[in-house]
């Protein structure tokens, strides 16, 4: 997993670990000048803090913005190298040390009502995407009708939300053309109404302007955005989206090979169609991954079924789990009736459901 103070642009205010951090340095660090001089040794420039306040409102300003400079960890190990601020050390070799609450990628039920079988390649794929200085930004998801494409933003939605981070989905339906991508991306990061018009320029650099216009306004949330779209591909009608969505997020793509922009985003293209990525995209800052529903099988389902009742403190036996595994997959393997039309990782996530009831 991504670490959870040095792989994120804004500082973790939730956890307990993070306030502790937080309580030590105000409590040593309590001169203005003595905070701006720290600050100002950070190998990232920062803008100017504002010292005509309290220490405690300095420090959260200062490691505000040294989060979002990826240079927290710069500051742990500069407190630790002086002995006059021992009584610091804990809490900051605890913030060095620290892990995420909940590893959101090992979870098979992140919520609820979703069961989230397999998907290995996923997992190992968006561990390389989510660190803050990774070298990809771009997950690609292509695959077969009803393998299971979808259900990716699920996953990423409890990532993002685990790292205290943010997720916006787009899909057919909630957008039809590219000016409803922008305004829906420009609203939920707090701009409304700040998609720039096309004028006389090429649609690449109307783009362009768009995306420049996006960093800005995520800048303003001091939070880095997943932005997941769907339903990139062709159905039996042609494509399920308007083509010049797919140009737009192209574009957006090719930008995340610059860090200033891969800081605030990471890109996932659900659907994406078959052949030749972007030629001007540089290889080595996107994956892929292809989902294959015959890959959930009666070991994958029964795997699950023994870190479920783990985590919950239950008696399994590993010969009953796969017993009910084979069953899940065999009801799931019935003929469904003429007006079901669910897939079939939905029978069998729908039927394993039921199971755990019973567990």
């Amino acid at each position: 997993m991504p670490h959870p103070f040095f792989d994120t642009v804004n500082y973790p205010w939730r956890r307990e670990d993070a306030q502790a951090a937080y309580k030590a340095l105000y409590t040593a660090i309590h001169v203005p000048g003595q905070i701006q001089l720290l600050c100002q040794q950070c190998p990232v420039e920062l803008l100017p803090l504002t010292l005509n306040q309290s220490p405690d409102l300095i420090w959260k300003e200062a490691l505000e913005k040294l989060a979002a400079a990826a240079s927290l960890k710069w500051l742990c190990e500069l407190v630790l190298k002086r002995q006059d601020l021992a009584s610091c050390h804990p809490a900051l070799r605890a913030l060095i040390e620290a892990q995420d609450l909940v590893d959101a990628l090992e979870e098979q039920l992140p919520s609820a009502d979703l069961v989230f079988l397999d998907r290995k390649k996923l997992r190992t794929e968006l561990r390389r995407i989510a660190p803050g200085n990774a070298p990809v930004r771009v997950l690609l998801i292509r695959g077969s009708r009803a393998c299971g494409k979808s259900w990716t933003q699920r996953l990423i939605e409890r990532l993002a939300s685990s790292s205290g981070e943010e997720s916006i989905y787009l899909y057919e339906g909630q957008i039809s053309t590219v000016d409803d991508v922008l305004d829906w991306l420009f609203t939920v990061l707090g701009a409304p109404g700040a998609a720039p018009q096309r004028g006389l320029e090429t649609e690449d650099a109307w783009f362009r302007k768009a995306c420049l216009k996006l960093m800005a306004s995520a800048q303003g949330t001091k939070k880095r955005w997943w932005v997941v779209v769907d339903d990139l591909g062709v159905g039996p009608d042609g494509p399920r989206l308007d083509p010049i969505i797919k140009r737009f997020f192209d574009q957006f793509g090719l930008l995340l090979a610059d860090p200033s922009f891969a800081k605030w985003f990471r890109l996932v293209l659900i659907d994406y169609p078959e052949g030749p990525v972007p030629t001007k995209w540089k290889s080595g800052f996107w994956v892929e991954d292809r989902p294959d529903e015959t890959e959930v099988q009666d070991e994958a389902v029964s795997q699950f079924l023994l870190s479920w009742a783990q985590g919950r403190k239950k008696q399994l036996a590993a010969e009953d789990a796969k017993k009910l595994a084979q069953d899940v997959l065999a009801k799931a393997a019935l003929p469904p009736p003429p007006d079901d039309a669910r897939s079939r990782l939905q029978r069998i996530h729908d039927a394993l459901l039921a199971v755990l009831e019973t567990l």
